[in-house]
C-alpha cells in the first residue's frame, strides 16, 4: 500500500513538472504562469487559513439562578507576532512548488524565444 502511494505522488510530480513544461513552451507566454498562479494562490489560502483559524473553542459553565449552562467560547490561541511569524514560515514553505514551477518557466523561456525565431526564419524562407 505504501509503495502504491510513493508511486503515485511520483506520478502526480512529473506530471505537473511535464505539464509546466509544455505550458511553458506555448506561444502564448501566459500559458506557463498557469500552475505557477494556482499553487500561489494555495499558499495564499493557507496562509489566510492560519491567520483566521487560530481559535481555541472552550466551553464555559455559567450558573444562572441554580441552572448550570455549557457556552462554548472561542479565544485567540496565539499571540499576534507568533503566530504571524509561523504562518510567514508556512507560507514560505508553501510556496517552494511555486518557485520550482517559475524555475521550469523560466528556464523553458530561452527555448521558446529560439522556436520564434525559428519559426520567423521559417516565414521569410518562403517569401
Amino acid at each position: 500500500m505504501g509503495l502504491l502511494i510513493l508511486f503515485l505522488l511520483i506520478a502526480v510530480i512529473a506530471g505537473t513538472i511535464i505539464a509546466q513544461i509544455y505550458l511553458s513552451l506555448k506561444e502564448n507566454r501566459l500559458m506557463g504562469m498557469i500552475l505557477p498562479f494556482f499553487t500561489f494562490g494555495l499558499s495564499m489560502l493557507v496562509f489566510f487559513s492560519v491567520l483566521v483559524f487560530s481559535y481555541d473553542i472552550s466551553t464555559v459553565v455559567v450558573t444562572d439562578n441554580g441552572v448550570t449552562i455549557e457556552q462554548p467560547v472561542s479565544t485567540p490561541a496565539f499571540s499576534t507576532t507568533t503566530d504571524f511569524v509561523r504562518a510567514a514560515f508556512l507560507f514560505l514553505y508553501c510556496n517552494i512548488p511555486t518557485l520550482l514551477l517559475l524555475a521550469i518557466y523560466a528556464a523553458c523561456g530561452g527555448k521558446r524565444n529560439r522556436l520564434r525565431e525559428r519559426k520567423k526564419l521559417e516565414a521569410q524562407d518562403y517569401y
